[in-house]
Formats: C-alpha cells, sequence, structure tokens
C-alpha cells in the first residue's frame, strides 16, 4: 500500500506539472505517457482494494508492474521539471536566439545589396545565391512555442541555436564575397593612381608608351559594368612598366666602384 502511495503521489506530482504553464497538455508523447500510467496506478489500485490476494505468491507481493510505472514517472518528472525550467527562462532564450536571427536577416539584405550592385557594375560576376534560412528557423521556433510544449522545445532550443549561429557566418560569407568583385575593382583603380604618381616621381609622366598603357587600364577600370579580367590584366601591364623604369633608373643612379689601379701604374 505504501508503494502505491507513493506512485499516486508522483503521478499528482507529473499531472500537476504537465498542466501548468510550461508543460505539454494535449497529445504530446509526455502528456500521452502521464495518462497511461495514471490508468495503470488506477488499476492497481482497484486491484489492491478489491483482491489484495492476488498479489501475492509465496511470500512476497507482486509490485513489479507499480515499481515500473513508478521509474518512468520520475524520469518523465526530471522531462517535466526541465520543460518548466525552459518556460521560466524562455525570454532569455528567444532572446539568445533571436540575436542571430536579426543578424542574420541584415547581412542577407547586404548580400542582396551586393549582388545586385556587383551585377550591375562588374560583367558576368560569379555572385553566389543568397541563404534564406532565416525564415525557416523563425518557423521553426513559433511553432514549437507557439503549441506550448516547452519539453520539444527545451531539446530544440540548442540544435536551433547552432543553426542560427551556422547561418549567421554563411549569410556573412556570402555577403563578403558577392562584395569581393567591387572591393577588387576599386583596388585595381587605387594602384593604378599609384603607379602613376610612381611613374610622375621618376620623370616618365609624359611617357607616351606610359600613357598609351594608362589609358587602357583607366578604360577598364572605370567602364561600368567593368570587365575584372581585362581591367586586372591592363592594371598589371601599366604596373610591369613603370617597375621596369624604377630598376632601369636604380642602376643608372648607382654609384660606379673606382676602378683598382694596376701594380705596374702604382710602381710608377
Amino acid at each position: 500500500m505504501e508503494r502505491l502511495t507513493q506512485a499516486a503521489d508522483g503521478w499528482r506530482t507529473a499531472d500537476h506539472l504537465l498542466w501548468s504553464p510550461g508543460g505539454e497538455p494535449g497529445g504530446g508523447r509526455t502528456a500521452l505517457a502521464v495518462t497511461r500510467i495514471g490508468q495503470e496506478i488506477a488499476e492497481a489500485r482497484r486491484v489492491v482494494m478489491s483482491d489484495p490476494l492476488s498479489l501475492w505468491s509465496g511470500n512476497a507481493t507482486h509490485t513489479g508492474r507499480l515499481e515500473r510505472a513508478a521509474a518512468e514517472l520520475t524520469a518523465l518528472r526530471g522531462d517535466l521539471e526541465r520543460a518548466a525550467s525552459t518556460q521560466a527562462a524562455f525570454g532569455e532564450q528567444s532572446k539568445r536566439l533571436e540575436a542571430p536571427m536579426d543578424s542574420i536577416e541584415a547581412a542577407c539584405a547586404e548580400a542582396h545589396q551586393a549582388q545586385e550592385l556587383v551585377r550591375e557594375k562588374i560583367t558576368s560576376p560569379a555572385a553566389p545565391a543568397v541563404p534564406a534560412q532565416t525564415a525557416a528557423l523563425r518557423t521553426r521556433f513559433a511553432e514549437l512555442s507557439r503549441f506550448g510544449r516547452w519539453t520539444t522545445l527545451g531539446a530544440a532550443l540548442p540544435p536551433s541555436e547552432r543553426d542560427a549561429t551556422a547561418a549567421l557566418r554563411e549569410a556573412h560569407a556570402v555577403r563578403d564575397e558577392n562584395g569581393a568583385p567591387l572591393r577588387r575593382r576599386d583596388e585595381l583603380r587605387g594602384l593604378l593612381g599609384a603607379y602613376q604618381a610612381k611613374a610622375a616621381r621618376l620623370g616618365h609622366g609624359e611617357d607616351l608608351e606610359l600613357a598609351a598603357l594608362i589609358q587602357e587600364a583607366r578604360y577598364v577600370s572605370w567602364t561600368t559594368p567593368c570587365d575584372l579580367a581585362r581591367a586586372d590584366a591592363a592594371v598589371a601591364r601599366y604596373q610591369a612598366v613603370v617597375n621596369g623604369l624604377a630598376r632601369h633608373s636604380t642602376r643608372e643612379q648607382s654609384p660606379v666602384p673606382p676602378e683598382r689601379a694596376c701594380p705596374a701604374d702604382e710602381q710608377m
């Protein structure tokens, strides 16, 4: 009778947690298990009250079914207590999940903007597709919280957080990759200006060959849409010629070491 009372007390605790805020009412697996165990305990009570001798065999009482129900209730109670803890901490946990999703949406918006701009400014850019996981993550999270299944939500939050973190990394990577062609174009324009200034310092500001090279490099670098491969090659040709002139100028300005006098001259 004592074991029956303990099992009944455990069931009432589990049932209270089940129907309290943060529980899992309705057709959830935990709710179905608690209902089934309650029925088993009620059946055990009926047997104890109506025919207690049926539980005796030899000198022992057969209570294995009741003990299994009590053990299962202990496990379910742990799940329900964790669910209640999840519900209590839900506000903070939801903020942790919402923060990366807001960041994902911002990064995706920037990636879309970079994608549209690069397609306008660069000839045949390799622009990767912008990921769209945010909607799926929000839907998954909303469904779990809307139905109040906190036992399920407690288990789903950590992987959802990991998925959100991974999606944020991917959105940042796509954003950066979509912006790379424009950054390279701007880098080529800057290099061209720097090497033009270097040519002027070397005294070749009016060099006809350099003028033709820089005119071509400027044309392909500033044309919209920009053929990035042509611009890269044109700037590289200009750089090579300017660097060659710089090496030649360095050799000309190097002092010539005095010739060593021969021994016969020294004797004279």
